[in-house]
Formats: structure tokens, C-alpha cells, sequence
């Protein structure tokens, strides 16, 4: 056997022992002084150990300990408890505020070990420890322990490595590594070391607290919930705003479901949003790589724009500052749109389906990106009209919108149905004054300000203890590369003729044009044509993508004009859906960056000093993200971990219908004429029995949404509304003993703008592998 066979046999087997060792405390949780909450004041700790005395005047019932609120699954749990006295120390198992068991710790000094079952998932699970009122207490230790795993994380994380270590090792060995080129061979190495800095604030069992977190946290329990209640695809969280229900349709949830999945196969949802989070990072490192491949034609140029992309300012911010999940999946596409915006109107425009893919991703990422980034399509279509039609690039166009449509019916159709249905949505997205949250010009260049505080206090508080709003040192010098090809280009001399000169030779060596390896040969997966092409006349392009991030990034900062604009209703209700100007950092800072970096490598460089630019940008890149990440961990607490979530109910009040009273909405049904009996919810279910002297209505606990149902013992549809305070309210015809079925039902034109979806997204996976297939065969050849 050859050694380097035995060499991996032995790498996998150290991995696999270790995740085995790990396993065996996945099924317990230790506590011990320290780890207790609630702990009066009037105790001896000196030991290390919880003393009550009766001299210390506590009385029948006093909370001795509080074991911290916990998330866990349902099932079969014992608490272990290492104690002594003089008095037996009653045990309250609480769920919440309803009360689950009452056990008891006999007196004297014992171990004592108290089984109890808990019937389903309990998100805000407490044991107080309480004082008989007389004698000797004395609490060492406690162990939670469970019949089996509590949660699969290190199932999770060992398979994550294992999986990812096999395919590394299989690609490298395929492509056979060593008998690539040395900068080849360099760089793959120093992208794999990246990949492993970008992930590092993922390697943990516990997340920080975010301005975002809980919400999309809860998101993810909503989808899993409904999953197991079988509401595919999940369209309304009935877990939402205290057991109300909360619709989902109008909140972009689809890359949300592999969360989900892997909270079905047992993981926790700290270890499931993590890794969710780690896999989005490698995409957005291979699509800015791609990205920066189109623009460059050079391996070097698309390493280092992976880098300063992957580490750009806005990007780390969205990420672990404001944990804003959406903005940060979308983010991972923006280099796909700029890539296909410049094929379709520059390049090839065969490769229009990368710019489907890149409005597609955003689509089903994020509602406010979706309109940026179709505005800044719109003014590229602007801008590009005459030549779209001159060279038939507008059939390119239609195709990719086309594509984009379809891919996304099975989001769209929900959306637009309870987009245009009785629900508050200007209400609850935004802030009075918009312009009074700018960003102050100053803020653009303060690299190393910052703090895990407000993501923007209003203008009149100036910029103390807000979080950091600076462009990053990667897009202010990209900024400053296309400043100086500007200078070139609108200039005399020398540089001018060189430029012109490169501009109608296809750049000569100023654009690398290596050859065309396996490597990228594998990234052509995204578009599937043959060939390479040489970048030329490009220069229109650049300049709109600088021009499109200076005009948002104006609009971000306290010199746009926004308090004028404000006073204009129309304006007003379109700005305020964007909550803060900051978003708009979202197209300003990727547009800047890659115009700038592209402009780098159409300047009369030698190739050793432009790569020894790069080095220096790349560096600092990451050591300023670095210091943005690690303000996240030193000045925050950890707020969320794999047994404490904390996140039952939190959703927030957003999308509900208009006259939703959170304060005076009915905790149970309410009629004027019925008596109600044995009413029951699961899920989005609700039954209840009722007797009625006439006919008359009922008022559910139950937010109204369109596509609940009512039906009678007989199966008669019954007539549904708003009632009072948004409370779904169901008529009732006159009986003695009626018997009423409520659920949520999707209308059947959803599934087949789903079924439409999933077809063409499969037939056009099937048609793109077998065109990318036959573009390897050919550059093999």
C-alpha cells in the first residue's frame, strides 16, 4: 500500500477517534457554583459549594439555585444531583411559565438522581432548587444527563470535517497536486488556509448576541417546526408571536431550510445556523474568485479578489455585527450579478445563465437587496440600450429574466399574494426619519472605529458607540486604483497612448491570460461555454459600476439631501422600507471594490509590482477584518449556545394584519352568542365545540391570514374574517352541539408555482452539467 494511502487512513482515523471522544459529553451538562443563576445572597460559597443556613432567615420556598433557562429536545432526561441538609429541597421542572414536575431531594448527604420526560421541545426549560424553610442545605454539584444525545453537534461537526478533508483529498490527488505549477500549487494551498481564517469565528459551541440573531434563529425553528407538523413548504410559523401565528411568505426563506434540515437529523440550532454560515462563506469565496476571474482573466487576480471580497468592511458587518442572515446570503451573490451583468453586456453573452443565478440567489435571499441590485440592473440596461439591440445582447437579457422568473415562481407567487393581501407592511418596516440614521462622510474613513453598539444613532447623537460604518481598507483602495486608471484614461501623454494601445490589442500582458487549467476548466460549471476571451473595450462598464457606487454610497451619507426629499409622501414610503441609508452600502461598496480592482489590472503595470500591490491589500484586508470580527468577541457576551437559545417567541411583529393589537388580542376564544368547549391548537390547526342560540361568531386566538379554512361536522365551508384586534374570527350557524375544524391550507396554485420551479431548476442543472461536461471534453482535446 502506498504511503500516502496510509498516511490519510491514519488522518481519518485520529479525526474520527477524536469526534468519538467528543461525543460522549454530548449527552450532559455540568453545573457547579458558578454555573448557577438566582443564587441568594445569603449563602457560604467559600468551598465551592451552594450552604443555606436557617439562621440566614430565607423562607419556605426560596430559590437556593436556578439552573440557567435551556433549549432541549424532548425525551427521557434525569438530574443528578450531589447534595446534603438537614430537610428534603424540593425540585420545580418549570417549561416556561407552566410548571412540568414537582420532585424532591431527600435530606442527608446523597447522590441523588431524579428521572422526569419531557413531552415535547422545550425552548425556555427551568429547575429551581427551593428552601424547606428550616435546617441545612447544601447543593455540590449537578449533572442534566439524557437517555441519548441531547443534540448531535459533534456528529455534525466530525462528518462536516471528514467530508470536506475527502473531497479536498480527492480533488487535489485527481488533479495531482504536486505536478501542478508552483503558483498553482500556491495558490490553492494559501485559498484553503483562507477558507479556514474566513470560518474561525464559527468554530465554536456558542454564538454572540446580534441586532438580527433571534429573529432569524426563530425563523429557522418555524421551518422546522412546520416541517414536522408536515406544512411543506412552510408559509406560516404558527409558533410566531406567542403561539398567534406569524406568515413567512413575505420574508425570503428558502436557503433557511438546510438550517432546518439539519435540525431535523438532531443537531442544535447554534450548530445548524453555524454551519449553514460556514458553507455560505465558501460559496461567497468561490463566487467572488469566479467574479474576479471574468474581470482579470488571471488566477492571481481571482484569489486576491476573493480575499478583499470575502473581507470587505460591509460584508464582515452584515455577517457578525448586525447577524443580518438575508443581507448576508445576498451578499455571497452580488459577485455572480456583477459577472453576469459584465458577460452579458462586455463578454460573452452566452453565459447569461450566471446572471440569472445571481438575481435568483439574491431573490431568495433578501427582499430589499432584490430591489437594489434590480435597480442597479436597470441602469446598466439604461446605459447598454443601444448596444443591446445593435448586438442582439437583449435576447441575452430576456433570456436570463426569463430563467430568473421561473427558478423563482414558487417564492414569488406567496410573496405577491400576501404582498397585496390586508397586512401591514409600511408599518412595521422603517423608522420615522430616515435621513436622521446617515452615515457621517467622517464614518467612510475611520478603518479602525467601531463597536458591537447601535448599527447607526441618529445624526443628532453624533457617532459614539455605533457599530463601525467604514468602507474598509480593501474598497477605499480600490477606489483609489480607479481614481488613478481614471487620471490615465482622461489624460495626456505617455500612460494615455499605453492604454489605448492595450484597450485594441486586448490589454497585452497587462491581463495575464494564463492558461486555462482544470482548475478553472471546473468553475466554467456556472456557464458552460467553450474558450476563453480576451477583455477589450470594457471601459464603459468599469466606469458604470464606479459611477453606480459613488451615486449609493452618496446616498448613504448625510449629504444626500433625504430630510428635503422626506417631505414627499411617495418618497418618503419607498425610502423608509429601507429602514437605514447604511443598506445602500450594500451596492456602493461591491461595485467600488470590483471597478477599482478590475481598473488595476488594465493600468500599464509591470506583472511583480502589481502582485506585490495585491499582496499588500490582501494583508491588510485581513487584518481589518480581523480586527471587526474580534471587537464582536471581546465587547460582546455570548448570548446564545448549543443548550441555551433563548429564542421562544421572538419573533418580531412584523408582516400582521392591519388592527393587530399585540396588547389586547384575546388569549381565548371570545364570542358574544356561543359557548366554546374543549378548544384545542396544534400547529395551524384548531378545533373547538360550541352551542349557539343563533348565528353568531367566535374571535380565535389566532392571527388572521388568508388561507385558513373552517369547516363544520358536515364539512360546510364556514365563512371567515378579520375580527377584532386581527384575531381570525369564524361565523357560526345556530346549533346545539356544533364541532368546528380550522387549519391553514395553501391554495393549489402555489404547489404548481413550486412544482414549475423545482422542474426547471433540475432540468437546467441536468442541461448545464452536460454542457459543462462537454466544454472539459473539449479543452481536454
Amino acid at each position: 500500500m502506498k504511503k500516502s494511502y496510509i498516511l490519510q487512513i491514519l488522518l481519518v482515523g485520529i479525526i474520527l477517534v477524536s469526534a468519538f471522544l467528543n461525543l460522549q459529553m454530548d449527552d450532559e451538562i455540568y453545573y457547579n457554583l458558578y454555573d448557577f443563576e438566582s443564587i441568594p445572597e445569603e449563602i457560604d460559597g467559600y468551598n465551592g459549594v451552594i450552604t443555606i443556613k436557617e439562621e440566614y432567615g430565607l423562607e419556605e420556598g426560596a430559590v437556593i439555585a436556578e439552573i440557567p433557562p435551556l433549549h432541549l429536545p424532548k425525551g427521557e432526561c434525569a438530574l443528578e444531583v450531589s447534595h446534603e441538609g438537614d430537610s428534603d429541597i424540593s425540585v420545580q421542572v418549570l417549561n416556561g411559565s407552566e410548571l412540568l414536575y414537582t420532585l424532591t431531594l431527600p435530606g442527608a448527604e446523597s447522590n441523588s438522581i431524579l428521572p422526569f420526560t419531557l413531552k415535547e421541545e422545550c425552548y425556555h426549560l427551568n429547575i429551581f432548587f427551593r428552601y424547606a424553610g428550616h435546617g441545612t442545605a447544601v447543593i455540590k454539584h449537578a449533572y442534566l444527563r439524557g437517555n441519548r444525545f441531547f443534540y448531535a453537534d459533534s456528529i455534525l461537526y466530525a462528518g462536516l470535517l471528514i467530508a470536506i478533508i475527502l473531497i479536498l483529498g480527492h480533488y487535489l490527488r485527481k488533479k495531482r497536486y504536486w505536478e501542478l505549477p508552483r503558483r498553482t500549487r500556491l495558490l490553492i494551498f494559501l485559498t484553503i488556509l483562507f477558507a479556514i481564517w474566513l470560518n474561525y469565528p464559527h468554530y465554536n459551541s456558542f454564538m454572540q448576541q446580534g441586532q438580527d440573531m433571534r429573529f432569524h434563529l426563530s425563523r429557522i425553528e418555524g421551518i422546522k417546526n412546520e416541517l414536522l407538523r408536515g406544512q411543506i413548504p412552510v408559509q406560516l410559523y404558527s409558533d410566531g408571536l406567542g403561539g398567534r401565528g406569524m406568515i413567512g411568505s413575505l420574508y425570503p426563506s428558502l436557503f433557511l431550510y438546510f438550517s432546518a434540515f439539519l435540525r431535523l437529523l438532531g443537531a442544535s440550532v447554534v450548530a445548524a445556523f453555524n454551519v449553514t454560515e460556514i458553507l455560505f462563506n465558501l460559496m461567497t469565496m468561490f463566487f467572488a474568485w469566479y467574479c474576479g476571474y471574468r474581470l482579470t482573466k488571471s488566477r492571481t487576480g481571482a484569489f486576491f479578489s476573493m480575499v478583499i471580497y470575502c473581507t470587505m468592511s460591509y460584508r464582515i458587518t452584515a455577517v457578525y455585527f448586525h447577524q443580518a442572515v438575508g443581507e448576508a446570503f445576498a451578499v455571497a451573490f452580488i459577485p455572480l450579478i456583477i459577472a453576469g451583468l459584465y458577460d452579458v453586456l462586455e463578454g460573452e453573452k452566452e453565459r447569461w445563465p450566471v446572471l440569472a443565478l445571481g438575481i435568483s440567489g439574491i431573490l431568495e435571499s433578501h427582499t430589499l437587496s432584490t430591489i437594489m441590485w434590480a435597480l442597479v440592473c436597470l441602469i446598466f440596461g439604461i446605459v447598454y440600450l443601444r448596444r443591446l439591440f445593435r448586438e442582439k445582447r437583449v435576447i441575452a437579457v430576456i433570456k436570463a429574466a426569463g430563467l430568473t422568473l421561473v427558478l423563482n415562481l414558487g417564492m414569488l407567487i406567496p410573496f405577491l399574494k400576501y404582498y397585496r393581501s390586508d397586512i401591514n407592511i409600511s408599518g412595521t418596516m422603517g423608522i420615522g426619519n430616515f435621513s436622521s440614521a446617515a452615515i457621517f462622510p467622517t464614518q467612510l474613513f475611520m478603518i479602525l472605529s467601531g463597536s458591537p453598539g447601535f448599527p447607526t444613532n441618529s445624526i443628532s447623537k453624533g457617532i459614539a458607540k455605533e457599530q463601525t460604518l467604514s468602507l474598509g481598507i480593501a474598497v477605499l483602495v480600490c477606489a483609489a486604483f480607479m481614481l488613478w486608471y481614471l487620471f490615465v484614461l482622461f489624460g495626456k501623454g505617455k500612460d494615455r497612448k499605453v492604454l489605448e494601445t492595450e484597450e485594441k490589442e486586448g490589454y497585452g500582458d497587462s491581463l495575464e491570460h494564463e492558461p486555462v487549467t482544470e482548475l478553472e476548466a471546473s468553475a466554467h460549471a456556472l456557464d458552460g461555454v467553450e474558450g476563453d476571451v480576451t477583455v477589450h473595450g470594457d471601459r464603459r462598464f468599469l466606469l458604470c459600476l464606479f459611477a453606480v457606487g459613488l451615486w449609493f454610497l452618496f446616498m448613504s451619507t448625510t449629504w444626500f439631501p433625504w430630510e428635503t426629499l422626506q417631505k414627499f409622501d411617495t418618497i418618503n414610503s419607498i425610502v423608509r422600507m429601507f429602514q437605514f441609508p447604511i443598506r445602500f452600502g450594500e451596492v456602493a461598496s461591491p461595485c467600488i471594490l470590483f471597478a477599482g480592482y478590475a481598473a488595476l489590472f488594465r493600468l500599464s503595470l509591470k506583472k511583480d509590482i502589481r502582485n506585490k500591490i495585491l499582496i499588500g491589500v490582501g494583508i491588510a484586508s485581513l487584518l481589518g477584518a480581523n480586527l471587526l470580527i474580534d471587537t464582536v468577541f471581546e465587547e460582546r457576551e455570548m448570548h446564545v449556545t448549543q443548550y441555551r437559545a433563548d429564542i421562544q417567541d421572538q419573533l418580531l411583529p412584523d408582516y400582521v394584519p392591519k388592527g393587530y393589537d399585540k396588547d389586547n388580542f384575546p388569549s381565548e376564544p371570545v364570542s358574544e352568542g356561543a359557548e366554546i368547549l374543549n378548544y384545542e391548537r396544534k400547529g395551524t390547526s384548531s378545533s373547538f365545540q360550541y352551542s349557539a342560540d343563533s348565528d353568531t361568531f367566535v374571535d380565535l386566538p389566532v392571527i388572521f391570514f388568508e388561507g385558513y379554512e373552517a369547516r363544520d361536522d358536515n364539512g360546510t365551508l364556514l365563512t371567515m374574517s378579520k375580527g377584532e384586534y386581527g384575531a381570525l374570527r369564524v361565523m357560526l350557524p345556530k346549533a346545539s352541539g356544533g364541532h368546528v375544524q380550522v387549519k391553514y391550507v395553501q391554495p393549489g396554485y402555489f404547489y404548481l408555482a413550486y412544482l414549475i420551479s423545482i422542474i426547471t431548476a433540475i432540468a437546467f442543472l441536468i442541461y448545464r452539467i452536460l454542457v459543462w461536461r462537454k466544454a472539459l471534453k473539449a479543452r481536454k482535446a
